[in-house]
């Protein structure tokens, strides 16, 4: 995705010194390849603990303790972010009817 993303003709994706979350992060797949491109701070949500678990391995294998920020919780109630995100990324469980709350959530909460 990111290498679409960063090759599209219109314009780069400008993910240095950008603030990002991930909803629905599982193990964090999205949310640290946005670190490791550059950008400097990473929210990421999730409520199953399993997902979690590997979620927080991932962060300790690739020493990202201090730009990551694990939730564990509904991405459809975000607590206030401390400081806006530049990019949210989203993938909701199919046909769980997540994807408009948690953009809901995000909107008012980011």
């Amino acid at each position: 995705m990111f290498n679409i993303l960063g090759h599209r003709n219109f314009a780069p994706l400008p993910l240095k010194n950008a603030r990002v979350i991930d909803l629905f992060a599982g193990t964090g797949a999205l949310g640290l390849e946005a670190l490791s491109r550059g950008a400097t701070h990473l929210t990421a949500v999730e409520s199953d603990s399993a997902a979690l678990a590997c979620l927080r391995q991932n962060v300790r294998a690739l020493d990202f303790h201090s730009k990551v920020r694990v939730i564990q919780g509904d991405a459809t109630r975000l607590p206030p972010a401390p400081e806006p995100c530049a990019y949210a990324f989203l993938d909701p469980p199919y046909r769980g009817g997540k994807a408009e709350p948690a953009l809901e959530s995000l909107a008012h909460n980011n």
